[in-house]
């Protein structure tokens, strides 16, 4: 089974760009998000059809959000097996909790109220 889009996107743009998350505005463009806007304190851009949405603080705070979406339990349970299997730690399906990746700590966050946030914010 193939994970859920904004999982996944988490995983590419956010995860796997950490700590920095500098890379995180050209890995969104793989998944449709386009060209982010800066807001000074943040940077955040959607794809075209705003079911993918970006928001980044350099060195601080990776978001991706989509719209609700039914089975909160599985995209729950689907998160935390994604987690675990790109961090190699054991991920429970209760948030926030702390991962470690490459010695620096992150408080992980699935927010599914009015829609779904995945969450990475430096410890």
């Amino acid at each position: 089974m193939q994970a859920d889009v904004g999982i996944r996107a988490f995983i590419n743009v956010c995860l796997f760009t950490a700590p920095s998350f500098s890379g995180a505005a050209s890995r969104a463009s793989e998944f449709g998000i386009g060209e982010l806007q800066d807001m000074g304190f943040t940077q955040m851009g959607f794809s075209a059809d705003h079911s993918l949405g970006l928001q980044v603080s350099r060195g601080k705070e990776c978001t991706i959000t989509t719209p609700d979406r039914p089975r909160i339990s599985r995209l729950r349970k689907s998160f935390a097996a994604a987690l675990s299997n790109a961090t190699g730690q054991d991920v429970s399906e209760l948030f926030p909790q702390v991962v470690s990746l490459n010695g620096q700590s992150y408080i992980i966050q699935f927010d599914s109220n009015g829609g779904e946030a995945y969450v990475i914010l430096k410890r």
